[in-house]
């Protein structure tokens, strides 16, 4: 059976894809949506084509804009081979939706070339380069300073750059469905690789203190937070459910800090810990409290920002 979905996977894969300057929109819907595979791979998730429709429009513009790319389903076909058939890979062929399949391809086609900046867009080394990069990633005004910078060099050049590399072979089977459980929520979407720094997507990863699971979550918080967590069942190792849980708790965070970087401060150090800072500082400005958080959750928020700059707009450095 798994040999059948591989053979299965990659005659997907090589589905007959004409990019040219003069494609048809209509033509593209048609080879990717209008295939037994996918529809089969669509019911199986519960989404119409409605939800696939953005991811084809994007698809569409980025190749339209990208004349320069002479051979994209060949470089798609080559990530499938390495991708849906590595053994490390903890996710089984069994397991792995047709739906999902098509969801990787679009993501894969879309992140080629310049990462994951909109096309012909691109951003220098220097601090405003960089600072702009994250602003346009995270959607709101980031608090940039040479910590920022200093954990952007770290993720791409220094010593975490493998931790990137392997952040970057991962992210795309999960952080399309995070950050859209975020976004649901109300949340932006890009708070959601914080889940990078907390585990790095180990469904099962357990700190000193007893936080498990892929979202870092403690046992009575995650109970608050609607996930069962008992002899028989942990939801905190199921990482759909404990998103949108720790979407969630941003919202809450949100609503008691007014800050979008304090909340995921947060995360790292309680909302008890970030108020703290704060009447210390006599601010409610993060770039104020900063200075009196603990010293691990000063590296915290700047790490998520690096390591999201590395992957989404260093990619194809690293």
């Amino acid at each position: 059976m798994a040999k059948l979905h591989k053979a299965l996977a990659l005659a997907l894969f090589f589905l007959p894809l004409t990019l040219s300057a003069q494609m048809d929109r209509s033509a593209i819907y048609k080879r990717i949506l209008d295939t037994e595979r996918f529809t089969k791979g669509m019911d199986t998730l519960e989404r119409d084509f409605s939800a696939v429709n953005p991811f084809v429009d994007t698809v569409t513009a980025f190749f339209i804009s990208r004349p320069d790319i002479s051979d994209p389903r060949s470089t798609a076909v080559a990530w499938a081979e390495t991708h849906l058939t590595d053994s490390s890979d903890s996710t089984s062929m069994e397991n792995y939706t047709y739906g999902s399949m098509a969801q990787d391809l679009l993501a894969t086609l879309l992140h080629m070339g310049d990462g994951y900046s909109a096309p012909g867009t691109a951003y220098d080394d220097t601090d405003k380069g960089i600072a702009q990069a994250l602003a346009d990633l995270f959607g709101y005004e980031i608090t940039y300073g040479p910590v920022v910078r200093e954990c952007v060099n770290t993720f791409t050049v220094g010593s975490k750059r493998s931790f990137s590399q392997y952040a970057k072979a991962r992210y795309r089977k999960y952080m399309g469905d995070f950050e859209e459980i975020f976004e649901r929520s109300g949340v932006p979407r890009m708070c959601a690789w914080l889940c990078v720094i907390e585990s790095c997507f180990n469904a099962k990863a357990l700190s000193p203190a007893g936080a498990y699971g892929m979202w870092q979550f403690m046992e009575a918080t995650a109970r608050d937070y609607g996930l069962r967590v008992d002899y028989y069942v942990d939801e905190r190792e199921n990482p759909w459910k404990a998103c949108q849980a720790a979407a969630q708790y941003f919202k809450d965070a949100y609503k008691t800090l007014g800050s979008w970087e304090m909340a995921m401060a947060s995360y790292n150090c309680g909302v008890g810990g970030v108020q703290y800072a704060m009447q210390r500082a006599g601010s409610a400005r993060y770039a104020d409290i900063f200075p009196y958080l603990p010293a691990e959750t000063r590296m915290y928020v700047p790490s998520i920002y690096a390591v999201a700059y590395a992957v989404l707009v260093k990619g194809d450095t690293l």
